[in-house]
């Protein structure tokens, strides 16, 4: 299994646990390349932003928010997920899928 993101679900995903008083177009959405992490940027009121980064660590999916939104002395806080809950949200690809893809390349010569 793999985590995937977009900028709605990571972003309905993070106000779940943590409150988050802008609007999502506001938001900023970032996938780093060729790796499953995921990240959303935003900024309360006066201006003090905030990171949530969404990763594999161990086969355990980390939610980690830095800055302000943190509440916490380091600004730093960590939330354990599972990838049941992640699938819910349709925040989960399958090696299924990915293996029937590379199956109908494979069977049509490349196209598909």
């Amino acid at each position: 299994m793999r985590i995937k993101a977009n900028k709605t679900r990571m972003f309905n995903l993070v106000s779940t646990y943590f409150e988050i008083k802008q609007k999502m177009i506001e938001a900023v959405f970032y996938k780093t390349p060729r790796a499953a992490r995921y990240l959303l940027e935003w900024q309360d009121h006066r201006g003090n932003k905030s990171w949530a980064s969404l990763y594999d660590c161990g086969g355990i999916p980390l939610l980690r928010i830095d800055g302000i939104a943190a509440r916490s002395s380091d600004g730093v806080t960590y939330r354990k997920l599972s990838y049941a809950e992640l699938s819910e949200r349709g925040m989960v690809e399958h090696d299924k899928a990915k293996a029937a893809i590379r199956r109908i390349r494979r069977d049509h010569g490349g196209r598909g």
